[in-house]
């Protein structure tokens, strides 16, 4: 996961680095819902949108996170 958040930070630049590390994590993990869907046999929308829920989930926890350690 730590190197996957690295990614964006050597691609991207300074600018927006860190906005883009902090949605990695989130997307990572709806990706991972998706394939855990998939292995249980659903189909690709029913994978798709609980992909989406987890990544929604995911990203919200980042943005938490990213908020309490602002304050």
């Amino acid at each position: 996961m730590a190197f996957l958040a690295s990614i964006p930070v050597v691609l991207i630049g300074d600018s927006n680095e860190v906005q883009a590390a902090t949605v990695v994590p989130g997307v990572i993990v709806g990706i991972a819902g998706y394939f855990r869907a998939r292995a249980e046999g659903r189909s690709k929308a029913q994978s798709l949108i609980l992909g989406g829920i987890v990544m929604a989930l995911g990203l919200t926890v980042t943005a938490v996170k990213n908020f309490l350690v602002g304050h």
